[in-house]
């Protein structure tokens, strides 16, 4: 029996919770290896036996101004409930040649935020920033440029039949694989909101190759060679798509199934599809192009701490889209959705906005972070005139906000109380005149 939208998006965000964390390992330092690198973390963390996957240990950085960590080796395979929190000053876990990102092992709760996986390049095997056996989430993170060549599968990630992989407020662009799932490949269950799926590269599912559960709420997928979302059907699988748009492949299908099949679909926007894919659903659009949608925009830093593909004026996808049970309610760059809902991962703005300019990141100082849920944030002086700071979680939930604070001389200084928050981590983002601030709140 086919399985409702609703539920299906309620499923979602059963995935989408905030942790308890046992024990903190704190990364200092950029090195591959040695005392305060994120190998020395992970191996501590997996060697410590009172994780839970209720109460999983968590890993953060505290690295001044980010940068990158170049691997020479596959990192340990998780083997424990873990949550690596990265950090506004994002980190990148670059792998190489047959070098990956992360390796989950099944049976394992892990949790990734805020971090670049980029750079692997893996030969007949599956995932080549991320391979996934167990029940993973990625939040604001960008998987991109990684490749898979020979029989391999998953060019950014993979999920295996045992995995639950679900992404919110991703991108996952750029990677490549010469077999199938050029973006990502999943046998398990994938559920993706807020995410955007772009210029990937893949035989068949240039974008997404799915043979199991697939549930995205609020997602872009575009400009990706080899189809956008590819759907292998069967006896136990559900496809479900909310707010959805899938247009613009430079070789393939936007939509594609591969026997006759009804596509759970609501308020989406698709380019081409396959006659077998059916649409189970109302107000989805059909037949559009990638200029009409997105004009001339590319992947971009469009506000937020991944890159999207912004709506142009008069897009079909404008107001296209339905408010319910699972739609964020912000979208991927950071921005309410207000009003009518857009469909797709960004909510074009009908009045003018901020500029997006990613400000220094010393411009702004927390104190106790990670901490019990009460921090002091100091706005530096080279910010002036006037501001604001909002705090989202990371279902991309507005939790606070400061509205417009006029600042002059000197630095401000303001309270955000957590306390009440389930631990885990949060976004501040702090909107100036002269461009955006983002960073990471880790309440413990």
């Amino acid at each position: 029996m086919k399985t409702n939208l609703r539920f299906l998006c309620a499923l979602v965000f059963a995935c989408l919770y905030t942790q308890v964390q046992a024990t903190n390992y704190v990364v200092i330092n950029l090195a591959d290896s040695g005392a305060g690198s994120l190998r020395a973390a992970l191996t501590s963390a997996n060697a410590d036996a009172s994780a839970t996957s209720t109460s999983p240990h968590i890993i953060s950085f505290d690295i001044f101004g980010g940068g990158t960590i170049a691997l020479t080796t596959d990192l340990p395979a998780l083997n424990n409930h873990i949550t690596i929190s990265g950090q506004a000053e994002q980190i990148t876990i670059a792998g190489g040649t047959g070098v990956r990102g992360f390796y989950i092992n099944a049976g394992k709760t892990v949790e990734i935020s805020n971090l670049i996986i980029q750079g692997a390049n893996l030969t007949s095997s599956f995932g080549g920033g991320i391979h996934n056996e167990g029940d993973l989430t990625l939040l604001n993170c960008t998987v991109k440029s990684n490749t898979i060549s020979g029989t391999g599968q998953g060019g950014g990630i993979s999920n295996s039949g045992t995995g639950t992989l679900t992404l919110s407020n991703c991108t996952v662009s750029g990677n490549t694989s010469s077999n199938t799932g050029g973006g990502i490949v999943s046998y398990g269950t994938l559920n993706i909101v807020n995410s955007t799926i772009a210029d990937n590269a893949g035989n068949d599912g240039g974008g997404i190759m799915s043979y199991s559960d697939l549930i995205m709420i609020n997602c872009t997928v575009t400009n990706n060679n080899g189809g956008g979302i590819y759907f292998i059907t069967g006896s136990s699988a559900d496809i479900g798509l909310l707010n959805t748009i899938s247009v613009g492949s430079v070789t393939g299908t936007d939509l594609y199934t591969d026997a006759a099949y009804s596509v759970i679909s609501a308020n989406c926007l698709y380019g081409t599809k396959t006659a077998s894919a059916t649409l189970t659903g109302s107000n989805n659009i059909t037949g559009s192009t990638k200029a009409a949608v997105f004009g001339t925009n590319v992947l971009a830093n469009n506000g937020g701490s991944t890159q999207t593909m912004a709506l142009i004026a008069g897009s079909p996808a404008v107001d296209a889209g339905t408010t319910g049970t699972g739609v964020p309610t912000l979208d991927q760059a950071g921005q309410s959705r207000s009003g009518a809902v857009d469909i797709g991962s960004f909510e074009y703005q009908h009045t003018a906005t901020a500029n997006f300019t990613k400000l220094s990141q010393d411009l702004v100082t927390i104190y106790s972070n990670p901490g019990n849920g009460l921090f002091e944030i100091e706005i530096g002086a080279a910010i002036q005139g006037v501001y604001d700071w909002k705090v989202i979680d990371m279902k991309g939930k507005l939790l606070q906000s400061s509205g417009n604070i006029q600042k002059v001389n000197g630095s401000d200084m303001q309270s955000i109380n957590l306390s009440g928050q389930a631990q885990g981590t949060y976004l501040l983002i702090i909107t100036t005149e002269k461009g955006i601030v983002n960073k990471s709140l880790v309440k413990l």
